[in-house]
């Protein structure tokens, strides 16, 4: 699914937003708690019958109905064999951030998707996959996988709309701290990032992931529950910017080599948050 239904029992920083939001538009006097128990069930299903929902859970036309916009953010790398990205943008999606680069040398054999993506109207976000773990304490490390960042960039002849973003996956997990300044040097303004790979991370070394006031694209959709649902705060940030809940959304938009839709990431915001992501002329515009 592109979207998601948050329903009782799920807990967490949409379910804070929602009840924000049912207080502030239907005055519903809920505890701001992150808990989907029986008053915000009770209140959520007294909107879905207002709209004639089919369901009584929180999906789509209850967000909408409340003021939250759901917005819809594909990120896509090479392995994505074709993309039409009119399609895309049809289909609902806002915006898409791709896989400019990795470690030193590596950068994106599809370097035209950046215009393409732009000419559908989609705003254009772009990741550099970060290797601290190839590079053995290299002190110019960060500042060179940077370059090679910012040289796919250059090339690809598109203003980006989304700050700079860093993927912290790898890394020596005997050498923490190196790990976190590595990050730190490279120098983002968002961070993605899973809950094992921070959790993994001495607590010392996981403060300093934010100290820089670094945005957080968290992704979480392995629950044991079974259900999608964003995750509780993830310490050392007091909120996530974007969610990844899902890399399993099939499109025909996106085809495998043998011409069959494909599953791609899907990353969800609403759009108070969608302008933190953003540059700064661009949320001015």
């Amino acid at each position: 699914m592109m979207f998601f239904s948050i329903q009782r029992g799920d807990r967490g920083q949409t379910v804070s937003d929602i009840q924000k939001a049912l207080n502030e538009t239907r005055n519903a006097n809920l505890v701001e708690d992150g808990i989907y128990g029986a008053n915000t069930d009770k209140a959520v299903r007294k909107v879905a019958d207002e709209i004639h929902a089919t369901t009584c859970s929180a999906g789509p036309g209850v967000f909408r109905a409340i003021g939250i916009e759901q917005v819809a953010i594909a990120d896509i790398s090479d392995h994505q064999f074709e993309v039409d990205f009119r399609k895309l943008r049809s289909s609902g999606v806002q915006g898409v951030i791709l896989k400019a680069s990795e470690g030193f040398d590596w950068q994106t054999r599809k370097i035209e998707r950046f215009a393409q993506a732009k000419d559908a109207g989609l705003l254009v976000g772009a990741y550099h996959f970060g290797r601290p773990d190839l590079h053995d304490e290299d002190p110019d490390g960060p500042k060179r996988e940077r370059e090679n960042y910012e040289d796919v960039l250059d090339r690809s002849g598109v203003e980006i709309d989304f700050l700079s973003i860093y993927d912290f996956e790898k890394g020596n997990k005997e050498k923490d701290e190196f790990s976190v300044w590595y990050c730190q040097e490279w120098n983002p303004c968002i961070i993605y990032t899973a809950k094992w790979a921070i959790d993994s991370l001495a607590g010392k070394e996981r403060d300093g992931l934010v100290k820089n006031g670094e945005k957080l694209w968290i992704a979480d959709y392995v629950r044991t529950s079974g259900k999608r649902q964003p995750t509780d705060k993830i310490s050392p940030w007091g909120s996530w910017q974007l969610w990844q809940h899902t890399n399993r959304h099939e499109t025909d938009a996106v085809l495998d080599r043998a011409g069959r839709p494909a599953r791609i990431d899907m990353n969800w915001t609403h759009r108070g948050r969608l302008s933190s992501l953003l540059r700064k002329e661009v949320r001015e515009c």
